[in-house]
């Protein structure tokens, strides 16, 4: 019991400080089948177009003359009708992951830096199961970068941690994750073989990091996408994948720490807001998702973050369960409600994160991808 109590009072206080989210096992739709492939889309132009039509059966609608935007997610941005690639790259709906790099953690890696002092006690009296449960509630994608990107994704949300021992740098969420160097490295050779596609990559959060830290970190990923990186613009209404493409940047590095301001290379904070509801409940969650867009800066990019985010007492009733078990089919069903019922465009909907992304064949991914089609509809 007294294992049970102090294990109990851990998890408290570490879900305070995680920033743990969601999404799915997957939404049981019937099948459309589109070219003679087999996709998911039933729920993809059902709930992605929020028009009134009648179902969508063998590929036939209201709306055949339209293109499916998502039908190669490896090369959807290349693919999108000109006149969508010289829009504002800040009026697109891009997909994102959330903590994109969790499926480096292992539940036998250190607990992370992230976590409030009490957990790192616990730890040293019950080690293994500590880190278990932290592993549990830890993870938010499944499948690794490449995979991430080969599936539509074109955002990348990542935190950061250093070690005492060494001079590296590592990916975190309650556990260490792999170091940082092999999956950039991935993203830049993918990069290369997909010349006309483009990453938007957020270095979020910081832990154990020195003035040094960040400047070495700086130097790191300007080594890594040398000839890559599209310069800072405080006004980036002229940036468009046609204009990237042109010029040949293809990652926007936004870096949110001040250290970063007289380095034009990488993209400040204030110029890709991401507000963070910090809610289990759905109906808060939308409300909050609605009034990030009613209230955006129209000038500048947005990231709207479709997360659940579990407290302490959550945790604890779930006690031995995980994060895509516990809150997955919720979350995928809010999340492309949500999508469904906005538009991009001046003002509205650009960058949509939220987690599991590979979850029913990457149905978040093609359903933010399709939501573009809205610049096609007279």
């Amino acid at each position: 019991m007294s294992l049970l109590i102090a294990i109990t009072v851990a998890i408290n206080i570490w879900s305070l400080s995680c920033s743990t989210v969601s999404s799915s096992e997957g939404l049981k739709t019937p099948l459309l089948q589109v070219n003679d492939k087999i996709t998911g889309a039933a729920a993809v132009y059902k709930m992605i177009t929020k028009r009134n039509t009648q179902p969508i059966v063998n590929g036939t609608s209201n709306h055949d003359d339209l293109p499916i935007l998502w039908e190669n997610l490896e090369i959807w941005m290349s693919l999108l009708p000109e006149s969508i690639r010289e829009l504002p790259i800040i009026q697109l709906a891009i997909p994102g992951s959330h903590n994109s790099m969790t499926y480096t953690i292992d539940k036998n890696n250190d607990l992370g830096p992230d976590n409030p002092g009490l957990v790192n006690t616990v730890n040293l009296l019950f080690p293994n199961l500590t880190k278990t449960i932290a592993f549990n509630w830890a993870i938010n994608q499944k499948v690794d970068v490449t995979q991430q990107l080969d599936g539509g994704v074109r955002f990348l949300d990542l935190r950061l941690a250093t070690k005492k021992m060494d001079n590296k740098f590592y990916f975190v969420h309650g556990l260490y994750g792999g170091e940082i160097g092999p999956p950039l490295r991935q993203v830049a050779d993918w990069l290369t073989k997909h010349p006309e596609e483009v990453v938007i990559m957020d270095f979020q959060h910081f832990y154990n990091f020195t003035e040094q830290h960040h400047r070495d970190l700086m130097y790191l990923i300007k080594d890594i996408f040398r000839g890559k990186m599209c310069p800072r613009f405080n006004a980036p209404g002229n940036v468009s994948l046609r204009w990237m493409n042109s010029r040949k940047y293809q990652v926007i590095i936004i870096y949110r720490h001040f250290v970063v301001a007289a380095d034009d290379n990488f993209w400040l904070d204030r110029l890709w807001p991401t507000p963070w509801a910090e809610t289990v409940s759905r109906t808060r969650l939308v409300h909050f998702l609605n009034g990030g867009l009613k209230n955006r800066d129209r000038n500048i990019g947005f990231i709207s973050q479709s997360l659940l985010t579990p407290d302490h007492g959550y945790i604890s009733r779930h006690f031995f369960g995980n994060l895509e078990k516990a809150l997955g089919n919720k979350m995928q069903r809010l999340t492309l409600d949500w999508v469904n019922s906005n538009y991009p465009g001046d003002g509205g909907m650009n960058v949509v994160m939220t987690d599991f992304v590979s979850h029913t064949d990457f149905l978040f991914v093609k359903t933010v991808i399709q939501r573009n089609e809205k610049f096609l509809i007279a």
